[in-house]
């Protein structure tokens, strides 16, 4: 008896020693990655701020129009550099009810956007440019009379 109950006391002081050993920790390993896009930078026509070069009312064999500006906003990639601003025609002349009308564009305003953080998305840059028109006295015009436009456009390239 005495030496199945020292058999018994071993097996148990066996079994309690084992569980009472720590486990071997895991351990961890770092690996590296890349994270990457191929950002392709662009500009957007802010369509809700452009605003019409309007001469007013002119009459024909009048004096001249008064000198009207008009603004147009694109929304940009951060930092885009701006190669050239044109107008459609490759220059600011134009006809409006038989009305001739010149048109230049002023240099760009450049309200800068905001960075992306990692709880923030990051904001365009505004690019302003003003437009100023002119219009010379003593033109007859053309047609009836009343309101009329001629669509034009303003491109950048970058």
């Amino acid at each position: 008896m005495k030496k199945l109950l020292s058999f018994a006391s071993l097996s148990l002081l066996t079994l309690l020693a084992m569980t009472a050993v720590p486990a071997q920790a895991a351990g961890s390993v770092i690996g590296n990655f890349n994270v990457k896009v191929d950002l392709t930078s662009a500009c957007k026509v802010d369509t809700s701020s452009a605003t019409a070069l309007d001469f007013g009312s002119y009459t024909a064999f009048g004096a001249s129009a008064p000198t009207p500006t008009a603004s147009i906003k694109f929304d940009c990639t951060r930092g885009l550099t701006i190669s050239s601003v044109a107008f459609d025609t490759g220059s600011g002349k134009g006809v409006v009810a038989g009305l001739q009308y010149d048109m230049t564009v002023g240099t760009e305003s450049r309200a800068a956007g905001t960075a992306a953080t990692t709880t923030v998305a990051g904001t365009a840059d505004v690019l302003t440019y003003v437009v100023t028109g002119s219009m010379a006295a003593g033109q007859a015009g053309a047609g009836a009379g009343g309101v009329s436009m001629d669509a034009r456009t303003l491109t950048i390239s970058y």
